[in-house]
Parts: C-alpha cells; sequence; structure tokens
C-alpha cells in the first residue's frame, strides 16, 4: 500500500485539492429517513404538513354529460307535473260554485262520452272511404270538446280569459259573452236530443222524415240495437244540464258584479 505522503503528491500533481471532510457531516442523516424503530416516530413540521395537505382540494372534473342532465329528460321529469296543473286549472271551480253544479258539469262531458266512443270503431270498418272515416272522428272529437265547454260555467277560465290567449288573455269575459252562446246551445241540444231524436227514432223516420233504412243500428234488432240506445240515450240529458249551468253562472255573475265593493 503507497504511503499517503506519495498518495498527497499525486493527487496535486493531478490538481486535485483534498477538502477536510467534517465528521457529522459523514454520518449525519436527514431526520425524514431515519428509522423510527431506532429513534422513535418524527413530528411533522408545519412545512412538511404544509407540503402533505395541499390547502385548496383540485376540483374533479366532469364531462359535458355529467354537469347536468339532458333537456329532453328534465322535459319529460316536468311534463306530468305540468299536465297535472293544467288540468287542475281546466276543473278547479271558482268561488261560489256548488258542489251540485261541478256534478252537473261533469255529468255533462260523461252523457256525451258514450256516443263518442261508439263511433270510432265504425271508422275502421272495411268498404269506408277516408273521408268518411275522418268525419266520424272529428264528428266524436268536436262532440268532446263540445261538452267540454260546460266546465267553462263553473271554473275559473269561464270568467277570466286563460293568459295564453292574444289580446284578450287576463281579461274578464263578459256575461252575456258567455250566458248567450250557451244559452243557444242548451236551447239546439234540447230541440235534437232531447224532444225530436226520441219522437223520430220512436215513429221509425229520420230527421228529413224518410224512413228509417234497414240497416240503420236502431232498427238492427238483438244486441246491436240495444247496446245503441245504451249509448245514444244519455244525450237527452245534454242540452237540460247545460241550460240548469247557464241559469246558475247568470246568476253567480250577476251577484257579483251587483256586489258592493270592500272599502
Amino acid at each position: 500500500m503507497a504511503h499517503p505522503a506519495v498518495l498527497l503528491r499525486s493527487h496535486r500533481s493531478l490538481g486535485w485539492t483534498a477538502e477536510p471532510v467534517q465528521p457529522a457531516e459523514r454520518f449525519s442523516a436527514p431526520a425524514r429517513v431515519r428509522p423510527s424503530w431506532v429513534y422513535g416516530p418524527v413530528e411533522p413540521t408545519e412545512k412538511s404538513r404544509a407540503h402533505r395537505e395541499p390547502t385548496e382540494k383540485p376540483t374533479e372534473k366532469k364531462g359535458p354529460y355529467m354537469q347536468q342532465p339532458p333537456p329532453h329528460t328534465e322535459d319529460l321529469a316536468a311534463r306530468p307535473g305540468r299536465l297535472r296543473a293544467a288540468w287542475q286549472v281546466a276543473h278547479e271551480p271558482v268561488a261560489g260554485v256548488s258542489r251540485r253544479m261541478q256534478c252537473v258539469a261533469l255529468a255533462v262531458v260523461l252523457a256525451v262520452l258514450p256516443s263518442s266512443l261508439w263511433r270510432l270503431p265504425i271508422a275502421f270498418d272495411h268498404g269506408i272511404g277516408v273521408g268518411e272515416r275522418a268525419y266520424v272522428v272529428f264528428l266524436s272529437v268536436l262532440s268532446e270538446a263540445l261538452a267540454f265547454t260546460a266546465f267553462g260555467l263553473v271554473a275559473q277560465w269561464g270568467e277570466v280569459f286563460p293568459r295564453w290567449l292574444p289580446l284578450l288573455g287576463g281579461r274578464r269575459v263578459p256575461t252575456m259573452a258567455a250566458v248567450i252562446p250557451a244559452t243557444i246551445g242548451a236551447v239546439l241540444l234540447t230541440f235534437l236530443w232531447t224532444l225530436l231524436a226520441p219522437i223520430t227514432q220512436f215513429m221509425g223516420r229520420t230527421i228529413r222524415g224518410d224512413v228509417l233504412p234497414r240497416e240503420f243500428p236502431g232498427e238492427a234488432g238483438g244486441w246491436e240495437e240495444a247496446w245503441f240506445h245504451l249509448c245514444y240515450a244519455p244525450l237527452v240529458l245534454w242540452g237540460p244540464l247545460l241550460a240548469v249551468l247557464t241559469v246558475a253562472y247568470w246568476k253567480r255573475r250577476r251577484t257579483a258584479e251587483n256586489a258592493p265593493a270592500p272599502a
């Protein structure tokens, strides 16, 4: 082994400098790598704690479809609520309408419903043209729509125009603007279904005075004739019931108009 002096000269000749090494730097180790089973657990400092636990948590990024539900899903969820609200607005009676008048308005719709349903299967018979099928369906829908107007004589939309109507939305319905059409309708329906239809059916004649054809449902006999009379018999009540609602509507509106204004 070479002498230390010889090694020192060789190092100096090569340009190396020998710097003294402190014993403490040679054997000391960072505190964070000291094994806990030798020195015990090391308490974390404020600096190390701040480094390990960030003050603000990173926000979780979501895709565009995860931030909010699709628009059509919200529309489907809100649709039942809208239909329920529209049903309540159309049928909810105003103040002063008795329970009896509500039942009368409902009876008008139910009186027209059987005959409307009876006509629908005719639209699907063989040998009927497209125009005749459309006429049968239109007649049934129109009958129910006219019968539904009876609720206007007990509901709010019969006294105040709905807001979705252009130019008239939110305004008061004039009393005579509802009473006159309802009165004309009650008179015509009473004459047609309460008086004329039963008399002509009993005499075997049409409204124009012709003899009823043998294929007429009221002359078919058996269960077909019975089913026809059962579905059309409630129409006898359409006109009288509408007349009762019209009189009650007129009295209620007149009483409200003549009532003194609150001080």
